[in-house]
């Protein structure tokens, strides 16, 4: 999805169009949507990479040497860790900024929460804002932010078009989440979304459709939500290794050569050796001082 012609900015700047808009429609409404989608992806990423250099600035200091396997389970241990916390760590940041929104009642700019109202002369001409209620019977979006959605209508020459798993909710970023891939994969649904936005003025550009027979981990009615709550990732590309028993005693020989001998090659070409005592440094140094202090 994010390498893909629908988070490309030529694609909802032809949806948008190049006309002046006064009353925001489904179609402007569908290009925010799909810049949202693209901002999610950018974050995303950024977050994904942010968290990768922190992981792997990290060091793994123990008290003394261990066991080849005890090593790799150790690694496996913090690899699962980050897998697990990265996306954690992103969805909570999300929800952050959602809720902050959502509780301060702010107005979007298609008015998809709340929309603008003139008053009359009894009430001043005061200009109010009123909570949108046109998303189900007894659902108003001040009550219920996130909980509903409609069906998304491209309107052009008074023919309404429904695009398949493609909602709108009361923020942008609600309608993206809540829609499916199933327009992404299905070229007659894009033919039909570009002849009705090639209607007004615009720049003509036809996205392509996602290619079902890549192997993916999300089929077509997946909830695109749930692609960036796991950072739209497929695979992490981390592979743990097991080490054969030959291996791992080749290791641990070397290990116990290290501790009887402290002369191996890991440990004299070392920049910088600590020595402990009762969990404190009793002498510092590099191999070759240590060596000549009789250490």
């Amino acid at each position: 999805v994010c390498s893909s012609d629908f988070v490309a900015q030529q694609w909802w700047s032809y949806l948008w169009g190049i006309d002046n808009v006064t009353n925001f429609g489904d179609l402007q409404l569908l290009s925010i949507q799909f810049r949202v989608l693209a901002s999610l992806c950018s974050l995303a990423n950024q977050s994904i990479d942010n968290d990768k250099t922190a992981f792997l600035s990290n060091k793994l200091v123990t008290l003394e040497a261990m066991s080849l396997s005890l090593f790799q389970t150790q690694i496996d241990s913090l690899t699962a860790a980050f897998i697990t916390q990265t996306p954690d760590k992103f969805r909570h940041t999300q929800s952050y900024i959602y809720e902050t929104f959502r509780a301060n009642q702010l107005l979007t700019i298609p008015e998809t929460n709340w929309q603008i109202a003139f008053t009359t002369a009894a009430y001043n001409y005061v200009i109010a804002t009123v909570p949108r209620a046109s998303f189900g019977n007894n659902y108003s979006c001040i009550t219920s932010l996130n909980s509903s959605s409609r069906s998304l209508y491209i309107d052009a020459n008074s023919n309404t078009t429904l695009l398949p798993g493609v909602v709108a909710g009361c923020l942008p970023i609600d309608g993206i989440r809540l829609s499916t891939l199933e327009c992404f994969f299905d070229s007659n649904c894009i033919l039909n979304l570009t002849s009705i936005a090639s209607t007004r003025t615009t720049t003509i550009w036809i996205a392509k459709p996602l290619n079902a027979s890549t192997p993916s981990n999300y089929s077509s009615n997946t909830l695109i939500g749930s692609l960036v709550d796991s950072l739209f990732m497929e695979d992490w590309g981390i592979k743990t290794t097991t080490l054969d028993s030959e291996s791992e005693k080749i290791g641990q020989d070397q290990l116990n050569y290290a501790k009887e001998n402290r002369t191996s090659t890991t440990i004299q070409n070392t920049d910088f050796i600590c020595i402990l005592f009762s969990r404190i440094i009793v002498e510092r140094g590099c191999h070759k001082e240590l060596f000549e202090l009789g250490g």
